[in-house]
This record gives C-alpha cells, structure tokens and sequence, in this order.
C-alpha cells in the first residue's frame, strides 16, 4: 500500500506534536543521545510511554494495527528531531531507523501461542522501517 504525501505528513505532523506535548519528548532526546555517542542509526522508542496520555494510547494502537501506515511516519518524525538536535549527524537522505519496545498486545504470548498471521509482528518488533 503506497501512503500519500499528505497522509504520511499529517502522520508525522501528528508524532511530532505528541512529542512536544509531552514528557516523553525528553525521553525521546535521551534515546537520540545515546544514539548520537553509539555512532548509530536506530532510536528505541518505548510504547509503554504512549500509554500514559490518551492521544499517545491512540497513536500506539493506530501504529500497531497498521504499522504500513504509521512505522515510516514515525521513521520521519524521529529523523526531523535528531536532525533538529544534530544537524550534520545525518547526511542528506539518511534516515533514523525506529525500533520498538514495550507493551504490543494486552496479555502476555508466548511464542509458540503466535499464530503463523502474526509474521508482520516479527518484522515489526525488530523495528526494521522501510521506505513505502
């Protein structure tokens, strides 16, 4: 599913100001920090964060149900802040990768309680974010 402009925009406009409105924004610079030292180019971000504001409950419900539509979104929104922290970083089209960690379902699974339809998930938990 190719993501229009606008849409992927108004997703990571939507980011972006939860950052801002929030607390987990300097837990987001922390991650960016050791980043930064680590010569890396993956941020962390932790869901159990998002949970603590009914927008970021939202947004980490909309990531995970359709993760095609909001994993490059948050991809870009990470990269507009580490750029606005370090900008010669990042060379031009150089991309922060975002992985994820926390809370992904209600109840604890194990793996062998994963059906084979939840494959997506893998990918996912490892955080890898490819351009659409």
């Amino acid at each position: 599913m190719d993501l229009s402009e606008d849409v992927r925009a108004a997703h990571k406009r939507t980011f972006l100001k939860f950052f801002e409105q929030t607390e987990y924004n300097i837990e987001l610079k922390k991650s960016l920090d050791l980043m930064f030292t680590q010569n890396r180019r993956r941020c962390i971000v932790n869901l159990s964060h998002f949970y603590h504001h009914r927008e970021g409950a939202d947004l980490a419900r909309r990531l995970l149900q359709t993760p095609s539509e909001y994993m490059q979104p948050l991809c870009d929104a990470v990269t507009d802040m580490a750029r606005s922290m370090n900008a010669k970083y990042l060379k031009e089209g150089e991309q922060i990768l975002v992985g994820l960690e926390g809370p992904f379902v209600s109840r604890r699974v194990t793996p062998r309680e994963l059906l084979s339809g939840f494959y997506w998930f893998h990918g996912l938990r490892r955080g890898h974010c490819h351009q659409m």
